[in-house]
């Protein structure tokens, strides 16, 4: 399932926008302080804080973080419902400017409400068109992990600056349904990659 060049080669960088543009790294030490920061700033600024780590609990999950990436993407440790997936860290320079977290396989909620495919910028970062650069580099890295077929990623209606991103993708096909998540009625688009 696990590339396994992808797996041994965990510090480089995956793929290149550009020399000057963000790329997509495994979790790496020597960047989890602009993590911890990209958490301090953005915590409570997304609708889901499992692809960002609490900031004031960085005492505790700071000494486990890697280990926890890696059992995740193996299927161990892992939380009620949730899949195994990997996650890798949108950098530009010395600075963890998002996070983007690949599911390795669905479930009923992820296909009709999570995606394949989840993703942050840095509140600082946001409105510059950093997630329409991260995008295609998260598709790209979900290629090489050999995730074959459409590729749903998935945004509230109401989260206007994700689904204008996700329009500027290269879809095949796109949809809106209405769920039920936390005792709410939602409305959802799916963009299918």
């Amino acid at each position: 399932m696990i590339n396994e060049e992808l797996s041994t080669n965990e510090n480089s960088s995956l793929n290149q926008d550009s020399p000057r543009g963000p790329r997509l790294i495994r979790p790496a030490p020597e960047y989890l302080l602009s993590y911890y920061q990209a958490c301090q700033e953005t915590w409570g600024q997304t609708h889901d804080p499992y692809i960002l780590h609490d900031p004031a609990l960085f005492h505790q999950w700071k000494e486990t973080i890697f280990d926890d990436y890696r059992r995740h993407e193996k299927g161990e440790d892992l939380p009620e419902g949730h899949v195994p997936s990997a996650t890798f860290w949108a950098v530009e320079g010395n600075q963890v400017i998002g996070a983007v977290n690949i599911r390795l396989e669905l479930n009923d909620f992820l296909r009709t409400y999570g995606g394949q495919i989840g993703c942050f910028v840095r509140l600082s970062y946001r409105g510059r068109g950093y997630f329409k650069r991260i995008l295609p580099l998260a598709l790209q890295t979900a290629r090489q992990l050999g995730i074959e077929g459409e590729i749903p990623i998935c945004c509230l209606a109401s989260n206007t600056p994700s689904r204008r991103g996700l329009l500027c993708g290269d879809y095949r096909r796109r949809d809106r349904i209405e769920v039920e998540y936390n005792g709410q009625k939602q409305e959802v688009c799916r963009f299918f990659f």
